[in-house]
């Protein structure tokens, strides 16, 4: 899966937010335990040497309408309950950062498996132009 973003816990109680490329189940063997591999994009951010741990943290938008009335989210339909809800965004500067917006109705989009569409209410509620992550 990916990309998407992970919050990593850090040794002393900070939290980072990283978006990475994949991320993929290992099983136990002889160099480690299971868990997850995520890797990052090339030649970027690294992760924190001491990290004690990580958990998602959001699914990246691929595209977003103009007039902030929709966001197309790399994620499934199972990740948001059917009918109206409230998603929480963020941008670069990580969840601290960001909003909620409600939302009327979250769809699969057409001829694109793995995404979702998330139509903002009709009564003024608005994505904003640079969310990155929900």
């Amino acid at each position: 899966a990916g990309p998407a973003t992970v919050i990593i816990h850090g040794e002393h109680g900070g939290r980072s937010v990283f978006e990475y490329s994949t991320a993929r189940e290992v099983v136990k063997d002889f160099a480690g335990p299971a868990g997850w591999l995520v890797t990052l994009p090339c030649c970027g951010r690294s992760f924190p040497k001491k990290a004690q741990s990580a958990r998602p943290g959001g699914d990246a938008v691929e595209r977003a309408a103009a007039d902030g009335s929709w966001i197309e989210v790399q994620t499934t339909l199972a990740a948001f309950p059917p009918g109206a809800g409230v998603a929480q965004w963020w941008g670069r500067d990580g969840p601290a950062h960001g909003g909620v917006v409600p939302y009327a109705s979250a769809e699969g989009v057409p001829g694109v498996p793995g995404e979702v569409r998330l139509r903002a209410r009709a009564d003024g509620a608005r994505f904003p132009p640079k969310v990155l992550f929900v």
